[in-house]
């Protein structure tokens, strides 16, 4: 199993733990001792990743025969500059500008029907870099994507990734 907290480069100087937590066969939880990473103000940089993987196996004997369960997590922490606009762009044939929507990072729709004559989608994701230059990464996605991910920064400095479903006409 593997897993990623994407965490916003303007959120410094914030410590995070990954501790384990386990469950005993006899419903009690605990935690163990982890690692740390602390989020400095001096490392601003978009797409910074710390990993860490923990692993288990278990081993019964049952009847007279060992058996053996293994489990690894992999958890990563990566930041990136929150989003301060998301631009969905509508394009048609010849790659002709159809129509546009600008949204705040967390009004982006849950879903999104294209207009019939829509042959793909532009999603512009603006933002300020450290020098206070806006800046700006596109993703495209056509008629065989079902969703369109985008980005939101909590007030506590974790980006949430968000789902808008993409209803294409069945007239394809």
């Amino acid at each position: 199993m593997e897993g990623i907290v994407h965490l916003s480069t303007r959120h410094s100087g914030v410590v995070w733990y990954i501790n384990p937590v386990y469950q005993g066969t006899d419903g009690s939880v605990y935690v163990t001792a982890g690692n740390g990473l602390m989020h400095s103000s001096d490392s601003d940089a978009e797409g910074v990743q710390w990993s860490t993987t923990l692993k288990e196996t278990v081993t019964i004997t049952e009847n007279g025969k060992a058996k053996s369960a293994s489990t690894s997590v992999k958890l990563s922490l990566s930041t990136m500059h929150p989003p301060e606009q998301i631009a969905v762009i509508q394009m048609g044939e010849g790659y002709n500008w159809l129509e546009s929507a600008e949204y705040a990072p967390t009004e982006v729709p849950s879903t999104l029907v294209p207009r019939k004559d829509t042959q793909f989608i532009v999603v512009e994701t603006r933002w300020h870099d450290p020098d206070g230059r806006l800046s700006v990464s596109r993703s495209l996605y056509g008629k065989d994507d079902n969703s369109m991910p985008t980005f939101y920064c909590r007030d506590d400095g974790v980006c949430v990734k968000q789902h808008t479903e993409l209803k294409w006409s069945e007239d394809r």
